[in-house]
């Protein structure tokens, strides 16, 4: 008995024979797959469920796919119908490009492509009609399109199809004082090819778009634009008002990809107006399993990263805050997946991100990248958005955008006007780093004088041999002649509770006593005292009676800790001294301070800080 096989694609017919007679023929339909997994042709049934990523609440019509093997074209299926869990299933050969077209009539080229003639680089170059309209702010209705190279020993495929547009939203909450009425670009792309490929689309016909609209009290407007994909920058002009006056604000880009959200954002810190560009991936459908928050797929490994004591990470392990100083900072961000991470694409610029440096553990993927940071020398947060892939262990896609914000120091040296003059709030320490000065902040308070009340020896600063300037950049050392003004008047006849006048501002003195009423540092107890002088206008400075050294040889504490002040002034009086405030503490009615002590310059006293540019009337 033999067995003999016909086949015409998946059609078996079955002849058993027996002694040389057709004794029946049964035929059989069936999926080819071990033709199909051997990779060495053959066909198989797969089906394939189709999502868009863009809209939630649009649904995918006239289907389309465009089947290319070595690339030329080789097979088409029109009119494809989607089950109620929008898949379809229908045959293809193996080593094949399916290209899938949706919510678009046929388009005239890709109808009349020749099976077996037109080339996979022909298909890719067709664009849409120039004629096609375009309203004030967007291009033409969206298109979906995808792309896959299946393994046909996989019998099902979820597919993501992507818009042709892109979307062009506003984020002005940053900027106190702007208000945006209108926004426009006259150098957006005219048509756009139907399939995303390696190069971006380029058009040869520019066109332009117009958007008029009040800002939302938050301060952002979402979906202002749509706009084709373009290989060639388009600015984005803004026009508003900065409290009375006209402002306009020019935001280049240097390309758009399509199936993207560009979001213009507006920053101001009272004084500077910029703007820059974030771009995040377009996705609402259900097919993402994560992109940011609590159920994000792709999180930030703890366990292998290297975060320094100035990056924190929020609850989802998400987003980084990272506070920049005056040093570049280096961090190294580890991600453990079960499949193979791929960085998409970033937004912003880090001063460098590595390779990534990838191990495998116990079946995981652990992918990590080293990322350094210069300092954030402006006033406003900037940002770097990774956008991450890889799949399930079920292969489904999983996405995850990371938001690493760059923050500048979070806080500023308090300064007081007092006396015509612009002075720190507290000394200086023996850094000149202003990162490294004296923030109540840090101790968890947020007014200097809780500081004094509170933690009086954290107030101190530092005790210091006189320089020329010790003071943090901006800064500067008084002469004896402002100490005096501002702690004894401009007679120089001020005592201690007291009145004097200060370049006609009269100033109020009166001794303190920190809470608590005692302190004990490096084995001795001292009373926290501190001097409050105060503006007849309300602004207020105080003085830790911190103490003073005479003699070199550094120690923590001064011997007269609690019970004096001394203060340096940028005058030297000879070669090795220089001048000082000096204040005692007494019992008696008044404390006379003496403003030109004079000291030795290698003795230690503390130093309060001015403004540079402040120019005696």
């Amino acid at each position: 008995m033999r067995f003999f096989q016909s086949r015409k694609m998946f059609k078996y017919s079955l002849i058993l024979l027996i002694n040389g007679f057709t004794l029946f023929m049964l035929p059989i339909s069936c999926t080819n797959t071990e033709e199909a997994a051997s990779g060495t042709g053959g066909f198989a049934s797969c089906r394939f469920r189709l999502t868009s990523r863009t809209e939630k609440d649009t649904g995918l019509t006239n289907i389309n796919c465009y089947l290319f093997k070595k690339g030329i074209f080789y097979k088409r299926y029109t009119g494809i119908t989607l089950s109620a869990d929008g898949s379809t299933t229908f045959d293809i050969p193996a080593n094949i490009e399916l290209y899938f077209l949706a919510n678009i009539a046929e388009p005239t080229r890709l109808a009349e492509m020749n099976e077996g003639i037109t080339t996979r680089d022909e298909f890719l170059s067709y664009h849409t009609p120039v004629a096609e309209a375009h309203s004030s702010t967007r291009a033409p209705s969206a298109f979906y399109s995808a792309k896959i190279s299946p393994d046909i020993s996989n019998p099902s495929f979820n597919i993501v199809m992507e818009s042709s547009l892109s979307r062009i939203d506003l984020d002005a909450s940053e900027a106190a004082g702007i208000k945006i009425n209108r926004i426009y670009t006259r150098t957006c792309a005219e048509t756009t090819s139907f399939f995303a490929s390696e190069t971006l689309s380029h058009s040869t016909g520019n066109c332009a778009y117009s958007f008029t609209f009040e800002t939302p009290e938050t301060g952002k407007a979402e979906d202002i634009f749509r706009i084709y994909e373009s290989d060639t920058p388009v600015t984005f002009i803004m026009e508003g008002t900065y409290g009375d006056a006209p402002v306009t604000i020019s935001t280049p880009v240097k390309q758009i990809k399509r199936n993207k959200i560009y979001k213009i954002r507006i920053q101001s810190d009272g004084m500077n107006v910029i703007s820059n560009i974030l771009i995040e991936n377009w996705k609402t459908g259900n097919e993402i399993i994560a992109s940011e928050g609590e159920e994000a797929g792709i999180k930030i490994d703890t366990e292998h990263s290297v975060l320094t004591s100035n990056i924190s990470l929020n609850s989802s392990k998400t987003t980084a805050d990272i506070i920049t100083r005056d040093e570049e900072v280096k961090m190294k961000l580890a991600f453990s997946t079960d499949n193979p991470l791929r960085l998409e694409s970033m937004e912003g610029l880090p001063k460098s991100i590595s390779s990534p440096e990838v191990n495998i553990s116990d079946g995981k993927y652990l992918t990590s990248y080293e990322i350094i940071f210069t300092p954030n020398t402006s006033e406003l947060v900037s940002c770097v958005t990774l956008n991450f892939k890889s799949t399930s262990k079920e292969g489904q896609d999983v996405f995850g955008k990371i938001t690493l914000n760059v923050c500048p120091f979070p806080y500023k040296i308090r300064d007081v006007f007092i006396g015509a003059m612009t002075w720190m709030s507290f000394n200086c320490t023996s850094s000149q780093s202003i990162y490294e000065q004296v923030f109540p902040e840090t101790y968890g308070y947020g007014e200097a004088k809780d500081l004094y009340e509170n933690n009086w020896l954290e107030s101190r600063g530092d005790m210091i041999q006189w320089t020329e300037n010790p003071c943090p950049p901006g800064y500067r050392l008084p002469t004896h002649t402002e100490l005096q003004f501002l702690l004894c008047g401009d007679e120089g006849k001020g005592v201690i509770p007291g009145k004097w006048i200060c370049y006609g501002d009269e100033i109020t003195s009166r001794m303190l006593v920190a809470a608590g009423g005692t302190v004990s540092s490096g084995g001795k107890n001292a009373v926290p005292r501190y001097l409050e002088v105060k503006s007849k206008f309300g602004p207020v400075l105080y003085f830790p009676l911190a103490g003073m050294k005479e003699t070199a040889g550094y120690t923590t504490d001064a011997p007269d800790l609690g019970n004096s002040l001394c203060l340096w002034a940028s005058d030297s009086f000879g070669a090795n001294t220089a001048y000082a405030y000096k204040l005692t503490f007494s019992d008696g009615p008044h404390i006379v301070p003496d403003y030109e002590f004079k000291l030795d310059k290698e003795a230690y006293a503390y130093a309060r800080c001015m403004k540079t540019d402040w120019i005696p009337n």
